[in-house]
């Protein structure tokens, strides 16, 4: 079966006097001649970030609710919008999806001419049964005590009981430029296997 991926971010205040929000997907599923629509109730459990806007590489690992803090230019926005992009029907309806102002130091060719890509990886987790039997080639064990997966393990002892194991979702986000186009392609992918 061949599924196409896209999700849109729902962003839930809590009911808790914090300014926290709890980050919810919700995606449209489609294979062949069907669509579906339903709301996945799962959570971003890390984003990573490679060349976008002012990271260069970053890993973020989310527990619960996060509230993002930190000075005018410390990436606060760009973690938003780098989830906003993974997550977000509407960023990819709009033309451009990426300019150069989002690829680190605007930097979208490097000196060999060839493109850089922005990544942006995201695992997700809290999937139900049914999230788990619908994608279940794309599914991976997540080590919480690793925060990493638990099959990049060569040494099987540090997995442990499988107590810390749980089923997450990794998507990825990839940016480049296309020369022979002279424009910015983009997409959002299952990112197993």
């Amino acid at each position: 079966m061949h599924f196409h991926l896209e999700a849109f971010l729902a962003l839930q205040h809590s009911s808790s006097s914090c300014w926290a929000e709890q980050i919810y997907a919700v995606f449209a599923i489609a294979h062949s001649s069907w669509i579906t629509e339903r709301q996945l109730q799962v959570k971003v459990l890390q984003l990573q970030i490679s060349n976008f806007r002012g990271i260069s590489s970053g890993v973020i690992n989310l527990h619960g609710h996060t509230l993002l803090v930190g000075a005018h230019g410390s990436g606060r926005t760009s973690i938003c919008e780098a989830l906003g992009l993974v997550l977000s029907v509407d960023a990819l309806n709009r033309h451009p999806v990426v300019d150069e102002y989002d690829f680190h130091n605007r930097q979208y060719i490097d000196s060999n001419n060839q493109p850089i890509e922005v990544r942006l990886n995201v695992i997700l987790t809290d999937l139900s049964f049914e999230d788990r039997f619908l994608f279940k080639k794309h599914i991976r064990a997540w080590n919480d005590d690793m925060h990493g997966f638990a099959d990049d393990v060569d040494d099987r002892s540090l997995v442990g009981d499988g107590s810390h194991l749980h089923w997450v979702l990794p998507v990825v986000f990839i940016a480049r430029y296309e020369q022979n186009e002279q424009d910015f392609i983009t997409g959002t992918f299952f990112d197993y296997p």
